[in-house]
């Protein structure tokens, strides 16, 4: 009916809520991994100032200890790499998979769309198992004291199809209530290679 109202859940904090995000150090495709964190994070309010930390899963290096009690997260996620992330960092690699994939499916009599099947797929397919263990999920609740059940510290899990959820704010969702709209977006400059930049 016209001009009923709907029910909405809001959480109303005096700041955005604070995130640090693991990464799997020893992973080949970290640089993907960190792409992928910051473009989630930029979703977000308050996500640009989000902390990625690299860890093994068993344990966190001293200094990135440091910046985590200094930053003292509210809530710790996971970024899971997955086949999906290599789209533009190993195009051939890729495009590879997804002609097997779809030579497979097509062999087997499946009519469906094959680009969407094989996306599916690709953000499924994990490249490497982060697992952070029982030992460092008690430690990081037992030094930073972030949201947590039971004994895992750990709780949102992303990856490069899966952003974050409640209690994020999506900024997309909140740009169309602003009393001051936004007029332009900046991008920033691309970079080729990521590891070679030097700092003046």
């Amino acid at each position: 009916m016209k001009g009923e109202g709907d029910y909405r859940n809001i959480t109303a904090t005096v700041r955005p809520l604070r995130c640090a995000v693991l990464i799997n150090e020893n992973s080949m495709h970290w640089p993907d991994a960190v792409a992928g964190v910051i473009s989630h994070c930029s979703e977000v309010w308050g996500g640009r100032f989000f902390l990625l930390v690299p860890t093994d899963g068993r344990r966190i290096k001293n200094k990135f200890w440091e910046l985590l009690e200094a930053y003292s997260p509210d809530y710790i996620a996971e970024y899971r790499l997955t086949l999906a992330d290599l789209k533009d960092s190993e195009p051939e690699r890729y495009a590879e998979a997804q002609s097997r994939y779809c030579e497979d499916l097509t062999k087997v009599g499946y009519t469906g769309d094959l680009d969407s099947a094989f996306r599916t797929a690709a953000g499924d397919e994990l490249l490497d198992a982060l697992e952070i263990s029982d030992e460092l999920q008690a430690e990081l609740i037992s030094r930073l004291s972030p949201f947590h059940f039971n004994s895992h510290a750990v709780h949102e899990y992303l990856s490069h199809g899966n952003g974050f959820g409640f209690p994020f704010t999506k900024m997309d969702e909140i740009i169309p209530f602003a009393h001051k709209q936004i007029l332009r977006i900046a991008l920033p400059i691309a970079i080729a290679d990521p590891l070679r930049v030097r700092v003046s």
